[in-house]
């Protein structure tokens, strides 16, 4: 004899709502979602989409004189300006390390992020919230977020009054369809400075939704393979490129002056493209030489996204052995 057990098809929603919870207005809203990316809008997603948006990389280096155009020091940062200008790491207010401009000139300052996949925020609603000191009176400042680097489809922007102390700025921004044919968006804030003017950026944050949600630190494994996906280099993660250092060198034990391969580099990460590659002598710190005996010039060949391999050196001398050191730079 076979026996057939039945259960009525419950509603959650019903079910709680006859217990007449209170949960709020907001707490409703959530409730009542039909969908998860609902449920994400209205409570926020603390995934935050910018790289080192606490400051913590600087593998280039942790000062530099920035000429008019766009330049990069913070690990996926860039800063662009129509004038002279410095950039600086220093001691934060809300993390170990802030990021600072001081303007050499009167001019328009940009400090922004490419954010790489075009599908990633097209027709999404992100929330961008940032940490900045900016000098009381400043013009012209605004929270950005476009498509590509001219806003060709979608060009969002939120004007704010910077109080010369530390404040939190946040915006969110229904962004709409990427047209730019570039395959990248970009957040950035801008600001006109004055001659000695300083701006100092202490957390850069942009998620998913319409709800400013807490910073999100990553593990700082995760936070430097991350950033090295753009760029890396074979020096350790503090020493700046064109140090006179042999901590981390490539050596090669004779050198190569016919067209034979050298064993070559396999990079830490996978890149996002075939980058752009930087040699330099480990013993003098000149860029575009090896060490062979004193700097001997030469270029890395055979590139690819995983590593590099140097097919031989002129002028060497194959009876000495061949050390250097590099950068790769894939940034968009």
């Amino acid at each position: 004899m076979s026996v057939t057990v039945t259960q009525p098809e419950i509603n959650t929603k019903e079910r709680f709502a006859d217990n007449k919870q209170r949960y709020g207005n907001h707490g409703k809203r959530v409730f009542e979602a039909d969908t998860a990316e609902e449920v994400r809008d209205l409570l926020g997603d603390s995934t935050n989409i910018i790289i080192n948006g606490d400051f913590r990389i600087w593998q280039r280096g942790t000062s530099q004189g920035l000429t008019a155009g766009r330049q990069y020091l913070t690990d996926r940062f860039w800063a662009s300006s129509a004038g002279t200008n410095g950039q600086d790491k220093i001691t934060g207010l809300v993390h170990e390390n802030a990021f600072q401009v001081t303007a050499g000139s009167t001019n328009t300052m940009w400090v922004g992020q490419f954010i790489e996949d075009k599908n990633i925020l097209t027709n999404k609603t992100v929330t961008m919230t940032v940490q900045v000191v900016i000098p009381y009176g400043t013009a012209g400042c605004y929270l950005r977020v476009y498509d590509g680097t001219v806003g060709a489809g979608t060009l969002e922007l939120f004007k704010f009054v910077p109080t010369g102390k530390l404040q939190t700025v946040s915006h969110t921004f229904n962004l709409g369809d990427h047209v730019d044919v570039s395959n990248f968006w970009t957040a950035d804030i801008q600001m006109s400075l004055s001659v000695g003017d300083t701006m100092e950026i202490h957390e850069y944050q942009l998620n998913f939704g319409s709800q400013i949600v807490e910073f999100q630190e990553r593990h700082i494994a995760e936070e430097i393979k991350l950033c090295q996906r753009y760029y890396q280099k074979s020096y350790d993660l503090d020493t700046a490129p064109g140090a006179i250092t042999d901590a981390g060198m490539h050596v090669e034990f004779v050198s190569r002056n016919q067209p034979f391969f050298s064993t070559g580099v396999r990079f830490a990460t996978r890149m996002r493209a075939i980058p752009t590659i930087q040699l330099y002598s480990n013993v003098t710190g000149n860029s575009g030489v090896v060490e062979n005996s004193g700097d001997k010039s030469t270029v890395a060949e055979k590139t690819g996204e995983a590593g590099i391999t140097i097919t031989h050196t002129a002028t060497g001398i194959s009876t000495a052995s061949l050390s250097w050191h590099y950068t790769a730079n894939a940034e968009i």
